[in-house]
């Protein structure tokens, strides 16, 4: 099944003529991801209501705040589809934070995914399939070993030992908690000396279970 995921705006324009394209070449679905927000909803209603004349439509909420929680729940919605469905994400449009946070749960889920974009052109709206990237992002399996063993709070050395290393290892193992801690997925506490797991490391060790 081809289903197409996005936020949605106040003009109904842009997105009905997305969907109506979408719906030409072959999409099944549709899941609609907007704010919990009740007047926030209220202004999208009549996009919704034309999009459901279009495409069979399923709604999703999602909490507004903070960042970390709407990714984390779009990727409770990406991962509520069938493992052989074909998901394509339009992350052009929409409520902003809602459609950002769709395109950093792709990184985090790992499925084959498309992602759309929506652009204006004079009076009229093109849609254009992206080319891939490296969604979702994958550790190396020394990073990700290296990752797990951080956990909360934790030396170098304790690191180490967890991993059962020795002395000639250290070097090894700290490029690897150095490009980590570069990438956002470890935190270094300067003044003791621990490293940490931050959210989006949890966030990346939760894709592998």
């Amino acid at each position: 099944m081809r289903i197409h995921v996005m936020s949605v705006g106040f003009t109904p324009k842009v997105f009905e003529e997305s969907l109506r394209n979408a719906v030409k070449t072959g999409a099944d679905r549709a899941i609609v991801i907007h704010s919990k927000d009740r007047s926030e909803r209220e202004k999208v209603r009549d996009t919704i209501e034309r999009i459901k004349t279009l495409i069979s439509t399923r709604e999703e909420f999602i909490t507004d705040e903070p960042f970390e929680k709407a990714v984390r729940e779009c990727i409770r919605i990406l991962n509520s589809t069938g493992k052989d469905d074909e998901l394509y994400i339009h992350i052009g449009g929409g409520e902003r934070h809602i459609a950002l946070a769709l395109l950093y749960a792709t990184f985090f889920v790992k499925r084959k995914m498309h992602l759309i974009v929506t652009i204006r052109k004079a009076d009229r709206f093109k849609t254009d399939l992206l080319p891939p990237i490296s969604a979702p992002f994958v550790l190396s399996s020394s990073q990700k070993k290296v990752l797990e063993a951080v956990k909360e709070d934790r030396k170098l050395k304790e690191i180490v030992d967890d991993l059962k290393g020795d002395r000639k290892d250290y070097p090894r193992i700290f490029r690897h908690l150095n490009n980590l801690e570069s990438i956002g997925f470890v935190s270094f506490n300067q003044d003791e000396k621990k490293y940490s797991q931050t959210f989006w490391g949890r966030l990346l060790l939760e894709g592998y279970k």
